[in-house]
Order: structure tokens, then C-alpha cells, then sequence
């Protein structure tokens, strides 16, 4: 299946600790983008799906880092930053909870292989 990912890693300040010495808070930050073509892994016989998947992940490479690491922008607000000149509709947003039932080895290969 026709996939385009970006990802973005930076460390983020978030204050100092107020007990004494006071040191500051670095925490890491990732933010992705992942966006799948089903479209083309059809085969669609008329090209039509191509082109515009071409142009989707032209439209999906102009996002920049500090978009997906900003936690004050919401993920409508940025898809339609993205493609507001196509008919984005937005479905109903499912929240990310912090759960993985895969082991450390497991997660470390992913990292690894991407």
C-alpha cells in the first residue's frame, strides 16, 4: 500500500524543577504524519487515482517540523493547512493512549528498520 511518513524528534524545555538545585526540564517531543493511498493499491485502471496521490504527498512533504511538534495545533487544523484546497473531510478523531502491548525488543526493530 502506497504509504508517505514524516517524522519529527526535537527536545522540548518545560520549565525547572522548583526544589533546589533548580534544573531544567528537557523532555523529547515526536510528532508523525502518515498517510496511506488505498486508491492506488487498487489498481485503478484510469490513472486518476495516481495523480492525485502524487499530489497528496506533494501537498503532505510541505509540513514542517515545528507543525508536528507544536501540541497547541490541533490535527484538523493541520490537515487542512495541508490540503485545503482538496475536500478534506475530517472523521471522528480517536485519541492515542499510552499502551503497546510489544516489548521493548519489538519496538526497538521498528525504530530500527524505519
Amino acid at each position: 500500500m502506497p504509504t508517505f511518513i514524516r517524522v519529527a524528534l526535537a527536545k522540548h524545555f518545560v520549565g525547572s524543577r522548583r526544589s533546589a538545585p533548580r534544573v531544567p526540564q528537557w523532555r523529547w517531543r515526536v510528532g508523525g504524519l502518515m498517510i496511506q493511498s488505498t486508491a492506488v493499491s487498487l489498481g485503478n485502471p484510469d490513472g486518476v487515482a495516481v495523480e492525485d496521490w502524487q499530489r497528496v504527498k506533494i501537498l503532505a512533504a510541505t509540513v514542517e517540523d515545528h507543525e508536528l511538534l507544536d501540541p497547541e495545533l490541533p490535527v484538523e487544523r493541520l490537515l487542512l493547512r495541508l490540503f485545503h484546497e482538496e475536500a478534506v473531510a475530517i472523521e471522528r478523531v480517536i485519541p492515542l493512549l499510552h499502551f503497546c502491548r510489544c516489548s521493548r525488543e519489538k519496538v526497538e526493530n521498528v525504530l530500527h528498520a524505519l
